[in-house]
């Protein structure tokens, strides 16, 4: 137990590490435009990065913000090693936005890597009123939240609530067992 420990500490310390010392090198907005009622919503992006500590390049992470069938999918990928460790991740949001409202539909977090490999999954059915969990979609007992958000998709929500001139924002974000949280962000200088 105390070894597992050891290793999940480690493990988060080298990604941290690794993450706090990455450089952007490239940056693309793809030529594609969302479809017309949509446009005015989001800007679609997808940046590739070296991940680099102490001038040593340690691995390559994507993010991007795509929409297609309606939908938009926020997410990121990342393969990082240094010395004896690894981390490969993978996130995805999938969303609609319906009256200046993020509606998430579908969350996954996959990681490999040294120490313990970890998969979530959320989906939501707004028709339904259900939140299912993990890979087996097992219904959480909760009542249901029209306001949920998940890890993802809240960043979008802020980027609608700027631009509606909003200074204060509360958002209920699931976390990856499905259990909600209250974030707090303010405007305090402009």
């Amino acid at each position: 137990m105390r070894t597992n420990l050891k290793w999940r500490l480690l493990a988060s310390l080298l990604f941290t590490s690794l993450l706090t010392h990455s450089v952007i090198t490239h940056a693309q907005t793809p030529v594609t435009a969302p479809a017309a009622d949509q446009t005015a919503q989001f800007r679609l992006f997808s940046a590739d990065y070296l991940v680099y500590r102490a001038g040593k390049n340690h691995g390559k992470a994507t993010r991007y913000l795509k929409f297609n069938n309606d939908r938009y999918q926020m997410g990121y990928s990342s393969d990082i090693s240094w010395l004896i460790f690894s981390d490969k991740r993978q996130e995805t949001s999938e969303f609609v936005v319906e009256n200046q409202q993020i509606q998430p539909l579908n969350y996954v977090m996959k990681r490999q890597g040294t120490g313990p490999s970890r998969h979530y999954e959320l989906h939501l059915d707004p028709a339904k009123e259900q939140l299912m969990v993990g890979k087996s979609k097992e219904l959480k007992a909760n009542s249901w939240q029209d306001n949920w958000l998940d890890p993802l998709s809240y960043h979008q929500q802020l980027v609608l609530d700027l631009r509606a001139g909003k200074t204060e924002f509360f958002y209920d974000v699931l976390n990856r067992n499905g259990n909600s949280k209250t974030y707090h962000y303010k405007v305090v200088m402009e």
